[in-house]
This record gives structure tokens, sequence and C-alpha cells, in this order.
């Protein structure tokens, strides 16, 4: 019984690390205002309409 529990628990943990590692490797970086750069020039309104963030992307400026 100990060994089919351990064994167990060691399948849990790596499907936890799993699926970690596959959000992780899902996010996106984001360049704000991509190519202009941070700036008054800029209308960020229309350059996230085309974006779809989600939960772990990063935004960079520039």
């Amino acid at each position: 019984m100990g060994r089919s529990l351990c064994a167990s628990s060691f399948v849990a943990v790596g499907l936890v690390v799993l699926v970690c590692s596959a959000a992780a490797a899902a996010a996106e970086t984001y360049v704000v205002g991509d190519s202009k750069g941070w700036g008054f020039s800029v209308a960020y309104d229309s350059w996230a309409s085309g974006k779809a963030f989600a939960a772990g992307d990063t935004l960079a400026s520039r």
C-alpha cells in the first residue's frame, strides 16, 4: 500500500508541474505600441483592440 500511495503522489505532482509549465509557456510578451513604442502619438486603444491578453502575459515598454 505504501508504494501505491507514493507512486500516485509522484504522478499527481508530475501532472501539476506539467500543467504549470504549459501555462507559463503559453504566456505572451507584448511591446506596448509595437514599433512606435511608448509615447503620446500612439492610440493605445487601437493597439490593444487587436490583442487577446491573458493572465501571465507581460507588457513591455520601449
